[in-house]
């Protein structure tokens, strides 16, 4: 096995759509040696603040901070200093969100939007995006996604 290249590579050339995992067997005399490798594919999850506008345009999520996982759940302190709209972008399959809590207390009062979002590589999927329903202020705003 070679070095690990720097940069991902992409390709469809193997046909793999989904977390994979491969198993070599070899043998020591008449001793079985296992090794296993394992292919994850993980989703990025978006998360940013906008001016007074209802959603993130998709060049504002692409540039946003973001986070590869499996969930979308997690907890973000977002910087609304000077009135902004704080929002989440994740994949759509990974369905509604579910607890969400700003400042500790419950709160259901986002616009929710799904529609397809094309990453840096050219693949488009359908993502659903919780943008804030007002403005928020405050240099340091807790959301938990749930």
């Amino acid at each position: 096995i070679g070095p690990v290249a720097a940069s991902p590579v992409v390709s469809d050339e193997l046909g793999i759509i989904a977390t994979t995992t491969w198993t070599i067997t070899g043998m020591l005399g008449a001793t079985a040696r296992n090794a296993s490798a394992t292919l994850q594919f993980l989703n990025r999850i978006y998360f940013g603040v906008t001016p007074n506008t209802p959603h993130p345009t998709d060049a504002e999520i692409l540039a946003a901070p973001n986070q590869l996982s499996n969930s979308k759940a997690r907890s973000v302190n977002y910087d609304c200093s000077g009135g902004r709209r704080y929002w989440i972008a994740y994949p759509a399959r990974l369905g509604i969100m579910a607890g969400i809590r700003v400042n500790g207390l419950p709160n259901n009062a986002f616009q929710v939007v799904t529609r397809p979002l094309t990453n840096a590589l050219g693949f488009t999927e359908p993502y659903t995006i919780y943008s804030s329903n007002n403005l928020v202020f405050g240099a340091n705003v807790p959301v938990q996604w749930g």
